[in-house]
């Protein structure tokens, strides 16, 4: 567990005075920033994802800790798309098992899985906004015989074109799928 203790916040002051730090966040606010529960952010803590300090009763992360997390977040980011776009340029549909197994993320895990939500959200943000195509639309979960992205690729997508691709879903993903396999196979390097 990497979570530092004071008994009070006077012997947190002491220890800041001596060390110059670490400056502190309240784990709720990564909660909310996060968009994690707060059971989520001591779960963090514990397996040291962040630094935890423990004040009395009351837990915080170090700044540094977080920024740290910030930036390793960003380039799971970076790994996933990349792992993505290698997927699009060979023409191949992914389920969310390979793509969460290639950042270390299970998908057993509900936490997890609100991650990768979040990091595919990211993904196709950005690439609607550089290309027009949502690249994460080749991301798909089993549904009987067929597979289909999950339902925040379709909440995304509404959000953020204006349009609902509901309906016939599997139609509506297959046509994202080939428009983004497509742009990847003019965009071969």
């Amino acid at each position: 567990m990497s979570i530092s203790a004071f008994d009070n916040l006077s012997s947190y002051i002491e220890y800041y005075k001596k060390n110059g730090g670490p400056s502190l966040i309240p784990i709720d606010i990564i909660g909310d920033e996060l968009d994690i529960t707060k059971a989520t952010v001591v779960r963090m803590l514990q397996d040291g994802r962040l630094e935890g300090i423990k004040i009395g009763r009351s837990l915080y992360t170090s700044t540094e800790s977080y920024i740290s997390f910030v930036h390793d977040e960003k380039q799971r980011v970076q790994k996933v798309r990349l792992f993505l776009e290698e997927c699009a340029k060979n023409g191949e549909i992914v389920t969310y098992a390979p793509v969460m197994e290639h950042v270390g993320l299970r998908w057993q895990s509900p936490p997890d899985r609100k991650i990768i939500g979040r990091i595919l959200g990211e993904i196709s943000t950005d690439t609607h906004k550089e290309k027009k195509i949502f690249l994460t639309a080749i991301v798909h979960k089993k549904q009987g015989s067929r597979t289909i992205p999950g339902n925040g690729f379709f909440d995304l997508v509404e959000y953020i074109t204006g349009e609902s691709p509901r309906g016939d879903e599997h139609t509506a993903a297959m046509n994202a799928a080939n428009k983004v396999f497509k742009y990847y196979a003019k965009h071969r390097s």
